[in-house]
C-alpha cells in the first residue's frame, strides 16, 4: 500500500485564482507560474485546506455557450487537507570534498617510502573498498617541500586515475574531488552524486634489515585536515532527480534503461538555474478496501529559481509556517 506521495512542482511566481479561458490555443501569460488556492484558510496552519500546482503551457479544450474555447492545463499535486509541517531552504552553492595534507618535516637520514591511500566511499559496487595507493621514495634529508613537490609529480603521472585535483603551495598539497559529469542531462539515467573520500599516510623502510622492510609506520610527519563535501539539498541536479523520480507516482516509470530514445514528458528543471524550496508535508484520509479510514503522509516538494523576486516560495512565507503535529496525526498511518 503506497502511503507516501511525493509530488515535484517547478515554477516561477505564482497566482492565486484560476486562469481564464481563451478563444486561442496559445500558451497562457500564466504558464508556468504556481497556482495556489485557499479552500477555506488563510494561513499556513495545521488546520489550513489548500491546492497547489503549476499552470503548463498547453491547453484543453472545452465547449461551451460561446462555442470552442481554450483552458490551460494545470499539473495539480494532491490537495492539501490537513497541514503538518512546511520547511524552506535557500539556495547554497555546492562544495566538494578537499584534503589538505600538509608535510611538517624534513625526511631523516634513511630512505623511505611514503604511501598515501586514498579510498572512496561513493563507490556502491565496491562500498568503502575502492582504494588508489600512491607512493614517493623519500631520499635522506630531503625537505617537507621537496617531499611534496614528488608526491605532486607522482600524482599528476596517474591523472588517468584520480578524482581529484591537485594543487600545491609550498609543503601543503590540497586534493580536491571532481565533479560527476555523467550527469550533465536533464534526461540522463544516472543520478546526481559526490565523489567521497578519505586519506591516510603511512610509510616503509626498504633499507632495514630482515622483514623490517615490510613493517608499515605511521608517517607523523604530516597533517591531513579532511572537509568534506557539502550538497545543497535543492541543487539542480538533485531537482532533476526528484522530479524524475515523482513521474512514478504519474505512471511513468519507464525512464529508458537500455532504450533510445527516452520516451517520458518533457522535464520542468533547468540545469544552470540555481533553486531555493519549500517542503510541504501533510496528511490526508482516505477509506480503504475494509473501510477503514486510513492516513497517507504526502510532501509537495516546490522549487523556484532564487533570483526570483516577490516569488512564489515568499509569498509561503509571508502566509506562516505550520507547527508540527506529528504527535496527532500520525495515529492511523502506515507506512
Amino acid at each position: 500500500m503506497i502511503t507516501n506521495v511525493t509530488s515535484v512542482l517547478i515554477g516561477n511566481g505564482y497566482v492565486t485564482e484560476l486562469p481564464s479561458k481563451s478563444a486561442t490555443n496559445v500558451a497562457s501569460n500564466d504558464a508556468g507560474k504556481f497556482i495556489i488556492l485557499s479552500l477555506g484558510n488563510d494561513s499556513l496552519s495545521g488546520e489550513a485546506k489548500y491546492k497547489f500546482g503549476v499552470i503548463t503551457a498547453k491547453n484543453s479544450e472545452v465547449h461551451s455557450e460561446n462555442g470552442i474555447e481554450y483552458v490551460p492545463v494545470i499539473k495539480w499535486a494532491p490537495e492539501v487537507k490537513s497541514l503538518m509541517n512546511i520547511s524552506f531552504a535557500e539556495y547554497a552553492a555546492d562544495t566538494e570534498d578537499k584534503a589538505e595534507i600538509t608535510f611538517t618535516a624534513a625526511n631523516g637520514g634513511d630512505v623511505k617510502r611514503i604511501l598515501l591511500r586514498v579510498t572512496y566511499k561513493d563507490i556502491e559496487a565496491r562500498y568503502r573498498k575502492w582504494t588508489e595507493t600512491y607512493e614517493y621514495i623519500a631520499q635522506p634529508n630531503e625537505t617537507a617541500a621537496q617531499i611534496a613537490q614528488g608526491f605532486k609529480a607522482v600524482l599528476a603521472k596517474n591523472y588517468k586515475r584520480n578524482r581529484f585535483s591537485v594543487a600545491i603551495s609550498g609543503a601543503k598539497l590540497t586534493l580536491t574531488a571532481n565533479k560527476y559529469t555523467d550527469d550533465d542531462s536533464v534526461d540522463t539515467i544516472n543520478v546526481s552524486k559526490k565523489v567521497r573520500f578519505d586519506v591516510h599516510m603511512y610509510y616503509t623502510m626498504p633499507n632495514a634489515d630482515g622483514w623490517a622492510t615490510k613493517n608499515k609506520y605511521a608517517y607523523t610527519d604530516a597533517t591531513i585536515v579532511k572537509t568534506d563535501g557539502v550538497e545543497y539539498t535543492a541543487s539542480s541536479k538533485l531537482v532533476r532527480d526528484r522530479e524524475a523520480w515523482a513521474m512514478g507516482y504519474e505512471g511513468i516509470l519507464n525512464r529508458g534503461e537500455g532504450t533510445w530514445p527516452i520516451i517520458k514528458p518533457a522535464m520542468t528543471v533547468d540545469l544552470n538555474e540555481n533553486y531555493n524550496s519549500a517542503t510541504i508535508e501533510y496528511f490526508n484520509e482516505y477509506r480503504a478496501a475494509d473501510d477503514i479510514v486510513r492516513k497517507t503522509r504526502n510532501t509537495i516538494e516546490i522549487y523556484e529559481p532564487a533570483t526570483a523576486s516577490n516569488g512564489f516560495i515568499s509569498y509561503l512565507q509571508s502566509l506562516g509556517s505550520a507547527e508540527s503535529n506529528d504527535s496527532e496525526s500520525n495515529e492511523g498511518t502506515e507506512g
